[in-house]
């Protein structure tokens, strides 16, 4: 039984150690969130984040994969066979190969950039109908 209690908390403190949503940028009426994964958990997670910034009527502009980075690893594999002595064809030899694998893979997060659900998106002032725009005094 108590092998089963260590065994959840060390998933729990693996699963802790993986991250969560976060902010990455923040401004009056949105901002950007940054998930090491899009799944249910940190989907909660930035839900509760947009809404403590913004308020619950956030509307989602943006979602995408971003890569923040590259890993590499390298695997020397060597192997020792026997061989025939070049010189002495008597005494016992040995022979080995190594072969080097260099293997490389994007890192990546999910990025939610959101906004106020009422925030007018910024540019030019929208013309009405008639082609013109009211005069202002």
């Amino acid at each position: 039984m108590k092998k089963q209690g260590l065994l959840c908390a060390v998933l729990a403190l693996a699963a802790a150690g993986c991250g969560t949503a976060r902010y990455i940028h923040k401004d009056g009426d949105g901002g950007v969130i940054a998930m090491p994964a899009d799944n249910s958990w940190n989907r909660e997670k930035a839900d509760e984040l947009m809404k403590a910034h913004v308020g619950p009527g956030y509307r989602v502009v943006e979602e995408k994969e971003v890569v923040t980075g590259q890993e590499t690893t390298n695997l020397t594999n060597t192997q020792t066979e026997p061989t025939v002595h070049s010189h002495i064809p008597f005494l016992p030899a040995q022979k080995q190969t190594s072969t080097l694998t260099t293997t490389s893979r994007d890192l990546t997060e999910w990025h939610i950039t959101y906004q106020r659900g009422n925030a007018l998106p910024a540019g030019p002032p929208v013309q009405p109908t008639g082609g013109q725009i009211p005069a202002t005094k």
